[in-house]
């Protein structure tokens, strides 16, 4: 009887464990899309910076906001985790 109730308890902390890596990993792949959104935005606002550093000058006058994809438009407007999009390369 002593041996189930052990068996049970550690059969008990190897889910947990398992749960505690699961979460860990979700963790770690939120951050990256939270980072892959952050490089998205610099690198936007670097484009913004650049056309105000260069006296307005755009090509074909059009700015970088008219010239924004979709997405990054959806990113600016709702900064959210949804609002990323999702990349298939593994970048950290």
């Amino acid at each position: 009887m002593q041996d189930t109730i052990e068996l049970n308890l550690l059969r008990d902390l190897y889910d947990i464990d398992g749960a505690i890596r699961s979460l860990e990993s979700q963790l770690q792949n939120t951050s990256k899309e939270y980072k892959q959104g952050i490089r998205m935005l610099l690198k936007e606002r670097a484009a913004v910076e650049a056309s105000i550093c260069d006296g307005n000058e755009t090509i074909d006058k059009l700015t970088p906001k008219e010239t924004r994809s979709p997405s990054l438009t959806k990113l600016i407007d709702d900064p959210s985790l949804e609002s990323i999009p999702q990349t298939t390369n593994n970048e950290g």
